[in-house]
């Protein structure tokens, strides 16, 4: 097989990176959240969190996986190929699933996000910061992925 079409072990092997990656990714997010909520019981919100998270992230390998093969098949994979595809992976499923809010009215603390079913200004940018933080958690992942399969060559 040509370097630009990947075999079925080089497919496995990516199938592997990207659990390595989930994996990865949930431990970081773990970790984020484990910080934030540092004074209540950790033990068993970081595991509930963790599992999820791990299950969350390997949901994205519907995405990932054929997203490897088409930069696999365009030519070489490099860091920033897998930085920037695992940011776009980590935030576009979340964006568009959230886009538009299912509240009437949603706020938090004294800051209302959610008005008559449409996000305020603020609840934009909370929006736009959720998504960073998945685009992160992606970019962590896609990084995770690029090492494994760089470390297996």
């Amino acid at each position: 097989m040509s370097e630009r079409q990947p075999s079925a072990l080089r497919i496995a092997g990516a199938a592997l990176a990207a659990v390595a990656a989930a994996a990865a990714t949930a431990m970081v997010q773990t970790g984020v959240t484990g910080l934030i909520a540092a004074a209540s019981s950790v033990g068993g919100a970081m595991l509930f969190v963790g599992f999820f998270a791990t299950l969350y992230a390997a949901l994205h390998l519907v995405i990932a996986i054929p997203a490897y093969v088409a930069l696999r098949r365009q030519g070489a994979f490099l860091w920033r190929h897998a930085l920037t595809g695992g940011f776009l992976i980590g935030a576009i499923p979340l964006g568009l699933m959230t886009i538009y809010p299912s509240a009437q009215r949603y706020q938090q603390g004294q800051t209302l996000l959610v008005v008559d079913g449409e996000y305020t200004p603020a609840g934009w940018l909370a929006w736009l910061e959720s998504m960073g933080w998945c685009g992160l958690y992606g970019a962590v992942g896609g990084l995770a992925f690029w090492w494994v399969l760089r470390a297996r060559a």
